[in-house]
């Protein structure tokens, strides 16, 4: 029986298959060989049916029931098997799940909840790991069951037991974001993984992450920086797979030239087709040479094709990353950097320092410099004239190798006084030229010339001939002398009368006129000349509605002159000027006596009233009309005196005009030029013949024509332009900034615009500065910009730890986390190369701004360019120091650089108008007042924010606007200044009002002069009593009042663009045709100067006219046209054909 059943143990052991075919087989068997066995055993055919009834059906069940019970052994056995495996997977999940709660590195707490959950009484500990003992600082006996309010008192008031009881109710997992827990003594930072286990209990697992949060927020604050100064920089990034040929760009890569990331494709071929043709193969060569080099870097200034066709200059610089296992590169990355306005101004400086040795060399002014004893150093070649030797020979020796002693003597007491005063010394002396003899008169400046570090190292004199310039101010002299003689002769006198002092100005004959000896300054109070005019209240009320209804003042009244002299008829005419503001100040006028023209008026009237009578009275009427023509005659004469001094003065302001030393030009309403100045062609590289009678729309660039011509447009309705900025195109293609103030001209009626005048300031050298600064510093808030890219790409892994960590329930979880490890790592790395890249920021900030790193600064960078992957954690911790160390020297380094600018500079705190910083200039002017208020130090008796403040102006509700400009007058120092105001974030992160004020006070007093001097030479030419016409070939284009009154015109535009053969007969009195006599006369006076003629013509009504014509040739706005001045001899020579003597 034994047997038998180790027997069946080891069919169970077989399996169910074998089981079924063994049960099968003894079945089969069992029902083949039973028949058998009955006959053997039965000995009839009962008993062998009995016999196979009985036992076959016991066969039956004896061979199921050893195959149920088979069956069931095996599957006990097995189920048995299985469960001790789920015992021990059990037993080894829990020794994993126990070895992992106390080894992992986070808190974690096991809570079982009592009641509903809603408080934190209700959540009572029942297991924490070693990592939550040391976060909390607690021993395992204190905390084991007792209440999270224990651990944590307040912690209901946290809100985090609202989290514990959702996920109670509802199972989920819950990550409870990042959370200040307020401490008994300090600010921690927590972050939760709540989840609920099969049980019931609720799991919390935890991080302290105090120091990682504030590691963050002021990595944060950095990579704010950084990030912002990559995004300004707009330098263009690439990375070149030298195998595939493909080049990653990012959008400023195109952008730079024009164009955007769609347009072509990005490959090594596509930036070698960009490439100009003269720089191609060297760039090649170079960059193969050098990206098989140890450090695998390089830097090439190329020249590359935009999409508008031009080429800009572009700095290329790159390094080699990765090479194959044979060595060789197989990546390459870089940027590109625009530097086409620093090339071009490398191209004009030398091209500058040519032309400063060409003008030094053909000046016709002497130029040398000495040493600080008096030895020549170099000369040009008009001092060599003067010597009578070269340079060769002049050089090393001093001024008594030439001169006598007392002359020598001369010559050094002015440089030594050069020295001395440390500014330069002007003095006028007389030489004689060695080479031909002549003298001359110089004006001589000496100035003191000192080095980069002001060490004084020489003095360089500049003689100018005034020989010419002395013998004009002395003819100047005498045409004075003239015009006071023309004004007595005429009877003829100037006033000027100040609104604002009540003072009369006149001119000596002015007051010989009213009887009156002129007074010291040439000025009386008001009172003193109404008190000789018998209508007093007539002519006041007339002075009255000029000045304030601007009606026209022309008035002939009677005077009693104040020395008792007879009664006296004068005409006064004037017009009124106003100030800047538009506010009357001056009354500008003339008088003139006509005592002598009324009674000979006077007289004349008696005469032809009495040529009836007899011919003796006959007689002595013509004698006496003879005198009073001699006295026309003289008066004539007096009045071309008065013509040829406004000849004089139109020279004067046309020289002014010509010689200023700021470019102006004049355009008409058509917008054609019509007048440049000597400056202004130097400003566009091109000559006054060149331009002027073509539109204006040459001068600007192709792209700001349209917006140039719509600024244009708007002063001819009358807008002045104040410091407009406006660019202009040089001959040579370059583009000048220039800042533009307009003024327009009108008609006598002051209605009509009939020109305009426009100066200008070249700021391009400034703003050139300014953009280099711009750049340099953008490219700083670039790189700091990059780190919060990089933040986020260190975070990210970290947040793939923490998850994989909460999920998995694998062995390799140490596997995950190495590689997420080594992710940082690289990550890291690359922010190596980050800083690296940096360094070269410095390098080009030497380069283009002279500022020069400490010794410590630099061991600093190149030791952090050099740490190995084996110290890695201790030389990261050097290099945020070094850095800081650095930020601080190019901190200093900006000051300096602000420090050294023209203008005054000032940032204020936004909002309390505290002053933060104040260049030198600025502490110059104002004294050192950091820390003080803007508006009590720099402004005049102001206790408030100034009224005219621009804070309002320079933000609106998304941020700071831009740069807004204005031009005001200090109230303290009364000096004028063009003010650049705009808000910008200061390096400690307030918002401040940064202010650049350039000093324009003599600018101010230029326009001033120039307008009033425009305003003298345009009144003179209006209230002019006599005819005066301008004509260009045969046409007029300009005239006063008179003339239009003569001819019986309305307005100017009715004469303005006629012939005088439009209102002339066919022929003349002399038997020419007039236009033949017309080309004759215009012919004679271009050849001669001038000439006189009489001639007919008519006037608008149609009665004849005869003129005596004065034709004068001038040069006028670059052209010749005539000036032509008309008297009317109709009655005269009337009298004289009907009265022969």
């Amino acid at each position: 029986m034994l047997i038998f059943l180790k027997r069946i143990e080891a069919i169970i052991q077989s399996g169910p298959m074998k089981i079924s075919i063994i049960y099968l087989t003894i079945g089969l068997l069992w029902i083949f060989f039973s028949d058998r066995i009955a006959f053997i055993i039965a000995e009839n055919e009962q008993d062998r049916f009995l016999f196979l009834s009985t036992f076959k059906g016991f066969g039956y069940v004896f061979a199921t029931a050893i195959l149920l019970y088979t069956l069931i052994r095996y599957y006990f056995q097995k189920f048995s098997e299985e469960q001790g495996k789920v015992k021990e997977t059990l037993r080894t999940s829990e020794s994993l799940f126990r070895g992992i709660f106390n080894t992992m590195p986070s808190g974690a707490i096991i809570y079982s909840v009592k009641n509903d959950g809603s408080r934190g009484s209700d959540y009572i500990v029942t297991d924490i790991n070693p990592a939550g003992l040391s976060i909390e600082g607690i021993s395992r006996e204190k905390i084991i069951g007792n209440p999270i309010t224990v651990i944590r008192p307040g912690i209901e008031d946290f809100g985090i037991i609202t989290i514990f009881q959702r996920v109670w109710e509802t199972g989920e997992t819950i990550y409870y974001p990042t959370k200040v827990y307020p401490g008994s003594t300090t600010i921690n930072w927590f972050e939760n993984y709540i989840f609920r286990l099969p049980d019931n209990q609720i799991v919390a697992i935890y991080n302290d992450v105090t120091e990682k949060m504030r590691t963050a927020e002021a990595l944060s604050a950095s990579e704010e920086r950084l990030r912002l100064s990559l995004e300004a920089a707009n330098d263009g990034i690439w990375d070149w797979d030298i195998k595939t040929g493909l080049v990653n760009c990012n959008p400023q890569w195109y952008t730079l030239l024009g164009y955007v990331p769609e347009e072509m494709p990005a490959t090594y071929d596509t930036w070698r087709n960009l490439l100009h043709p003269e720089d191609l193969e060297e760039a090649e060569q170079t960059i193969q040479e050098q990206i098989h080099q140890e450090n695998g870097k390089f830097s090439l200034e190329l020249r590359m094709k935009t999409k508008q066709g031009e080429w800009s200059w572009i700095l290329t610089r790159g390094k080699t990353v990765a090479w194959d296992e044979e060595n060789n590169p197989i990546r390459v990355v870089g940027t590109h950097t625009d530097i086409s306005n620093r090339k071009n101004a490398e191209l004009k400086l030398i091209a500058s320092e040519g032309r400063l040795h060409t003008l030094i060399q053909t000046i016709p002014d002497l130029v040398w410099l000495k040493d600080i004893n008096g030895v020549y150093l170099a000369c040009n070649p008009m001092f060599e004239r003067f010597i009578g030797k070269k340079s060769e020979e002049i050089a090393g020796k001093s001024d008594y190798d030439f001169f006598e002693r007392e002359l020598a003597d001369f010559f050094r007491s002015y440089d030594q006084k050069a020295i001395d005063e440390g500014e330069p010394s002007i003095n006028e002396e007389w030489i004689t030229f060695a080479d031909d003899g002549h003298r001359a008169l110089l004006e001589t400046i000496k100035t003191p010339m000192y080095d980069s570090e002001r060490n004084l190292i020489g003095v360089l004199g500049i003689g100018h001939d005034i020989t010419e310039r002395n013998a004009n101010n002395s003819l100047n002299l005498i045409q004075k002398w003239r015009l006071e003689q023309a004004e007595t002769i005429g009877h003829l006198g100037s006033w000027e009368f100040d609104l604002k002092t009540g003072t009369i100005w006149g001119s000596d004959e002015g007051f010989h006129i009213y009887g009156l000896e002129p007074p010291d300054g040439n000025q009386l109070p008001i009172r003193e000349i109404e008190a000789c005019i018998q209508e007093r209240d007539r002519v006041h009320q007339a002075l009255i509605d000029l000045i304030e209804n601007d009606i026209p003042y022309n008035l002939e009244f009677e005077i009693n002159p104040a020395d008792g002299s007879p009664q006296r008829t004068i005409i006064s005419i004037a017009e009124l000027t106003r100030d800047e503001s538009g506010n009357p100040s001056r009354v500008v006028g003339i008088i003139q006596d006509i005592t002598t023209r009324k009674l000979i008026e006077k007289e004349r009237e008696t005469l032809l009233e009495n040529l009836a009578q007899t011919n003796e009275e006959l007689n002595a009427a013509y004698e006496q009309l003879k005198g009073s023509e001699e006295e026309l005659k003289y008066q004539f004469n007096s009045l071309a005196l008065t013509e040829e001094h406004l000849r004089e003065t139109t020279q004067y302001l046309e020289s002014l005009i010509a010689y200023a030393n700021v470019p102006i030009i004049v355009w008409d309403p058509d917008f054609l030029i019509t007048r440049i100045n000597h400056s202004c062609e130097n400003l566009i590289g091109r000559k006054a013949i060149e331009v002027i009678g073509k539109s204006i729309e040459i001068l600007f660039p192709p792209d700001q024509i349209e917006h140039s011509m719509r600024l244009l447009k708007t002063t001819t309705a009358g807008v002045r332009w104040d410091t407009v900025e406006m660019d202009v195109q040089h001959q040579d293609g370059s583009i000048r900034s220039v800042i533009w103030n307009s003024s327009t001209i009108y008609d006598a009626n002051g209605s009509l615009p009939i020109a305009t005048i426009a100066q200008g300031q070249d700021i391009t050298v400034k703003k050139r500065l300014e953009h280099e600064n711009n750049l340099s510093l953008e490219q700083i808030q670039k790189n700091l910009a990059q780190l919060a890219i990089l933040n986020d790409q260190i975070r990210n892994p970290l947040s793939i730890i923490l998850s994989i960590t909460e999920s998995s329930n694998e062995c390799d979880l140490f596997k995950i986390i190495y590689e997420q490890i080594t992710r940082i790592d690289d990550i890291v790395t690359h922010l190596d190369q980050r800083w690296i890249e940096s360094e070269k920021i410095l390098k080009m900030l030497q380069k283009n701004y002279n500022i020069i790193a400490s010794p410590s600064a630099i061991q600093a960078i190149q030791t952090y360019t050099r740490r190995s992957d084996d110290n890695e954690h201790e030389d990261r911790e050097f290099s945020l120091k070094s850095a800081g160390l650095l930020i601080k020297e190019m901190e200093a380094e900006l000051y300096t650089i602000l420090d050294s600018i023209d203008s005054f500079i000032f940032v204020a705190d936004y909002e309390t108008y505290e002053i933060l910083y104040i260049n030198e200039r600025g502490r110059n002017l104002f004294g050192n007042i950091t820390g003080k208020k803007c508006y009590e130090f720099i402004e005049k008796d102001q206790n408030e924010p100034c009224p005219f403040c621009t804070n309002h102006l320079l933000m609106d509700e998304f941020g700071p606007i831009g740069v807004q400009k204005e031009e005001k007058r200090n109230t303290l120092n009364g000096r004028w200044y063009d003010c650049r105001n705009q808000v910008i974030r200061w390096n400690d992160g307030r918002v401040v009002h940064l202010q650049i004020a350039t000093d324009i006070t003599e600018k101010k007093k230029t326009e001033t002069e120039l307008k009033e001097n425009e305003n003298t030479f345009r009144k003179i030419f209006e209230e002019s009593p006599d005819p005066i016409l301008l004509m260009k070939e045969d046409r007029f284009i300009e005239c006063n009042q008179a003339s239009l009154d003569l001819l019986q015109f309305e307005t100017k535009e009715q004469l303005i663009g006629l012939s005088p053969l439009d209102f002339s007969p066919e022929v003349q009195s002399d038997g020419r045709l007039s236009s033949q006599a017309s080309v004759e006369y215009i012919r004679s006076a271009h050849e001669n100067g001038s000439c006189q003629f009489e001639w007919m013509c008519y006037k608008v009504d149609g009665s004849p006219l005869l003129l005596e014509v004065s034709l004068l040739s001038i040069f006028f706005k670059g052209e010749r046209m005539l000036h032509t001045t008309w008297r009317d001899i109709t009655r005269e020579r009337s009298r004289e054909s009907n009265h022969p003597k």
